[in-house]
Order: structure tokens, then C-alpha cells, then sequence
């Protein structure tokens, strides 16, 4: 799975009315031409299911169910910043990823903003799971 793939899934799952596309199953799309019914469950198309692109409101609601939920804002002009300490209303540190507001979709925006994503909904919290404090059996040979 791709960090993008990854991303999608983190915001899938803190916004699940997210759906998907999915084949249908009745005829995996593959009816001939020649036919003169059409599935009646996809009517022809091979897909059943509501897709709606991941938006916004999605990226604020994985946002706000990590630990630093209230850290990271975003600005009517769509850039991302950063308070300087939760709950804080010292200045920010602004980020320079910007959200495209006119295309409200993750797919249409920029690689800079996706990356910012990934490194804050993937890649930071992987690296916090991972850690581990070094024990003295961390340092034993045997």
C-alpha cells in the first residue's frame, strides 16, 4: 500500500460515511454488448456504490482525532499552520502547505499538500508507535 493509499485509509476511518466505488457483484461489469438486458443491479456500469472525494472537513476530523488534536489549524486561505503549544494562542508557525479551496478534493491537490499530510497522518504517528524507550537488556551482549 502507497503513503497516498495509506492517507486515504486514516481519513476513511476518521469519517466513516466516506464510501468507495466497489465492482458489482452480480456481473463484475463484463456483460456483452450483444445483450440486450443490462444488469439491473449497476444498470451496465460494473460499479455499485456512492464514491465522494475526501474532502476538507475530512483531512480536519483524522486532524482532530490524534493527540494533537488543536495544534494544527488551518486559514481561510487554505494554508496549514501551527500553534506553538496545544491550547496555546501564542503565534503560529505557519507551514507553507497550502489546500487548494476551490477543488475540494485531496486528489486534485498539490504533491506538497499531500506530503504534509502523509508526514502528519502517516508517517509521524508510525514513527510514535514505534518508538520504544532503550532498556539496559537493549545493551547486553549475550
Amino acid at each position: 500500500m502507497t503513503k497516498e493509499e495509506t492517507l486515504t485509509q486514516v481519513i476513511r476511518q476518521a469519517n466513516p460515511g466516506i464510501k468507495v466505488m466497489v465492482k458489482c457483484g452480480f456481473c463484475d461489469g463484463s456483460i456483452p454488448a450483444s445483450f440486450e438486458e443490462i444488469c439491473e443491479q449497476c444498470e451496465g456500469s460494473g460499479e455499485i456504490g456512492v464514491y465522494r472525494p475526501i474532502r476538507l472537513a475530512d483531512v480536519l476530523l483524522a486532524l482532530n482525532d490524534k493527540e494533537f488534536a488543536g495544534l494544527y489549524l488551518i486559514s481561510s486561505a487554505g494554508v496549514f499552520g501551527k500553534f506553538q503549544a496545544q491550547g496555546a494562542r501564542q503565534p503560529i508557525e505557519v507551514l507553507y502547505a497550502t489546500w487548494n479551496l476551490r477543488d475540494d478534493n485531496l486528489d486534485h491537490q498539490s504533491e506538497e499538500c499531500k506530503q504534509f499530510l502523509i508526514d502528519l497522518l502517516v508517517t509521524l504517528p508510525f514513527e510514535e508507535d514505534n518508538k520504544k524507550p532503550i532498556t539496559d537488556e537493549d545493551n547486553t551482549n549475550t
